[in-house]
């Protein structure tokens, strides 16, 4: 008579099956979980945001191509402006481009976003230009008297 219980074989053999679809399943997932991690890698590199109504809105002559940059390259490019010559450059930006915020201005013109707040607030309140929103949502558009 053999030592083992034919149900304790069949228990075993079942529990091997188990093990092996569990590892199965578990390649299975960490492959998919890949693919899902490209695919919404890929999405967020090849994204291109819809353009705006108007014609190349990306682009001015003026102001080059609208790049934005990250906070540190931001604070390698500033430029040393007057407050005058900041502000005058900063309302022009808004009439060609109304609706944009003051980091993603500030990003394109090279200036830290806490300099060009002061002069846009003082456009503000020369009327040069309407701020739409608070704090960090505000957005700026030309004014009446822009």
């Amino acid at each position: 008579m053999p030592d083992t219980d034919p149900t304790e074989e069949a228990i075993t053999a079942f529990l091997a099956s188990v093990k092996t679809a569990a590892r199965v399943l578990s390649n299975r997932l960490g492959h998919l979980a890949a693919q899902k991690t490209f695919a919404v890698m890929q999405r967020a590199f090849d994204f291109e945001p819809p353009k705006p109504a108007a014609a190349e809105a990306n682009y001015s002559a003026d102001f080059g191509p609208m790049e934005f940059s990250t906070p540190k390259a931001r604070a390698t490019k500033a430029k040393i402006y007057t407050a005058d010559a900041l502000r005058a450059q900063a309302i022009d930006f808004v009439k060609k481009y109304p609706g944009y915020g003051v980091e993603r201005i500030a990003a394109r013109l090279g200036v830290k976003p806490r300099d060009l707040a002061r002069q846009l607030t003082k456009a503000v309140a020369s009327g040069k230009v309407v701020r739409k929103g608070y704090g960090r949502a505000s957005k700026y558009h030309p004014g009446k008297k822009a």
